[in-house]
């Protein structure tokens, strides 16, 4: 083979140290040869080292570009040293290394990341794991760096009783999840953990057949949302009807009693109306009892009324004799919450005091005897 080396190389038996993922994991190595621009290193297996890496030899650090690989052997260039010059005709024998410098790049940039990225090739054997996974599954970089098969990544979470899954069913959730994405299964998944973090999982077909598995912690999201339906359930069993609005005054929820109240579908809440949509519901339905021109006028009122935020109640009296209030509260968000309470019994019971104390008097009643 012709010689393309810029410098002779020296034999030697050094160890040496390669160091990855921003120096989170070392590999230990043997310099079988050295030179002022490159070297030849023997390592146990090569596998899963990427095409750059830094080289720690006689306590010196060196940015290396991989120039080939063989067996257990991996031939390097120092990067930081002046170019190898290469011959006509030899080009054929060494690897361009700039799609490998995109790569090596990219996973950089993907170990920055807070969501956890699993590349998997037509196997589903893991191409690359980033930082995040790591972390997030406690996974061991020599595990990491091994390729591990999609199989072996759960069996580990399995092993280390990350899942919050029923001893007994813990076999057939890992054969299920491995299902789901040998399928190629789209659908985002919540996963949850014995220490109360919820995941978000994801998978997308690759091209070449691979998977890309995203794991997004969403542990506040889902607990917020959680207690949002725990407010909505208990709200369902309130007497007073309740509409929560948006900032744009969307109706994002309207409880059992206030559909009930003003005869709204299921299909109208769910909808998420406008809460214009509703007032002009009530038109329609003609609730109130009112002619259409003094309808027109409270309706517009009203509607004036909670997009001021204002809290004074209105009372609203149905033409079936019952009297509903309204009460505006404003929320830091922007939105409202609007409550409407039956008081129909305290109406009435208001009226009758009123009119007992309106009844006169006889003009005599002071002179009579007891």
């Amino acid at each position: 083979m012709p010689e393309r080396r810029k410098s002779p190389r020296n034999r030697s038996f050094k160890g040496g140290r390669i160091v990855t993922n921003h120096r989170q994991s070392v590999i230990s190595c043997t310099v079988r040869n050295l030179s002022a621009h490159g070297a030849n290193l023997q390592v146990d297996n090569p596998l899963g080292i990427p095409a750059f890496f830094d080289l720690i030899v006689d306590g010196r650090t060196r940015s290396c570009d991989v120039i080939w690989k063989a067996a257990n052997r991996l031939g390097v260039t120092f990067s930081d040293a002046a170019p190898v010059q290469l011959g006509p005709g030899n080009r054929s024998d060494v690897r361009d290394p700039l799609p490998e410098r995109s790569a090596s790049s990219l996973e950089a940039a993907l170990d920055q990341v807070r969501v956890g990225i699993v590349l998997l090739d037509a196997q589903l054997r893991a191409l690359f794991i980033n930082r995040a996974f790591r972390t997030m599954w406690r996974l061991p970089d020599a595990k990491a760096d091994s390729r591990p098969a999609f199989v072996t990544l759960m069996y580990h979470g399995r092993d280390t009783r990350a899942y919050d899954v029923p001893d007994e069913n813990l076999n057939a959730y890992v054969e299920a999840r491995v299902a789901h994405v040998r399928e190629g299964v789209p659908t985002p998944i919540d996963l949850r953990l014995r220490g109360g973090e919820i995941i978000r999982f994801q998978s997308a077909r690759l091209p070449y057949g691979g998977r890309l598995l995203s794991y997004t912690d969403v542990t506040d999201i889902v607990r917020r949302a959680d207690e949002l339906e725990q407010l909505r359930a208990a709200l369902d069993n309130v007497e007073q009807g309740v509409i929560l609005l948006d900032r744009e005054l969307n109706a994002q929820f309207l409880n059992t009693a206030v559909r009930r109240m003003w005869g709204i579908s299921e299909d109208l809440a769910a909808r998420k109306p406008p809460f214009a949509d509703l007032v002009a519901h009530t038109r329609t339905t003609n609730a109130l009892g009112m002619d259409e021109d003094l309808i027109n006028i409270f309706l517009n009122q009203r509607l004036a009324r909670v997009r001021r935020g204002d809290s004074r109640p209105m009372d609203m009296h149905r033409d079936d004799g019952r009297v509903i209030r309204a009460h505006c509260s404003a929320l830091p968000s922007g939105g409202r919450m609007l409550t409407y309470t039956d008081v129909t019994d305290l109406v009435r019971r208001a009226d009758d005091a009123a009119k007992a104390i309106a009844i006169p008097r006889p003009a005599d009643a002071d002179d009579r005897t007891h």
